[in-house]
């Protein structure tokens, strides 16, 4: 199996039990199992994988690198040498920029199953609405 083929395949099914994991905490911890449960647990566990999207997309423009260089300057104090990897908070923007560029995105299997989470809780939503029993 080719690297890439791997590393798609692990974000596939790191986002998906990710989303397992929130849609079996909402459902679950209620004990409710009617559909408007269900529309809850899947809207809450969609709305979380599209939140981490958008978190994750905003971080893709270097939105956080000015908290992560400083929590790093701040672990690099504990050091006993005091041996710094970046002088300067430019050097270390230039660094995650050239990371970024050769780092591959995983954007499609959170968008993708955040929108199929999504529908199907507004599909629950009109079954509850409608007045179909189980």
């Amino acid at each position: 199996m080719r690297e890439t083929t791997k590393d798609q395949l692990t974000n596939w099914i790191v986002a998906f039990l990710f989303w397992a994991l929130i849609f079996c905490l909402a459902l679950f911890l209620r004990m409710d199992f009617s559909a408007m449960a269900f529309s809850d647990a899947f809207f809450a566990s969609s709305m979380v994988e599209l939140l981490g999207l958008a978190l994750f997309f905003i971080g893709r423009f270097g939105t956080f690198d000015v908290l992560s260089y400083s929590m790093r300057r701040l672990f690099e104090s504990f050091r006993p040498d005091h041996s710094v990897r970046w002088k300067t908070l430019s050097d270390y923007a230039e660094y995650k920029k050239e990371k970024r560029k050769v780092t591959p995105r995983f954007y499609l299997p959170l968008l993708s199953i955040g929108l199929t989470s999504f529908f199907l809780s507004l599909l629950f939503l009109i079954l509850d609405y409608s007045g179909v029993s189980w």
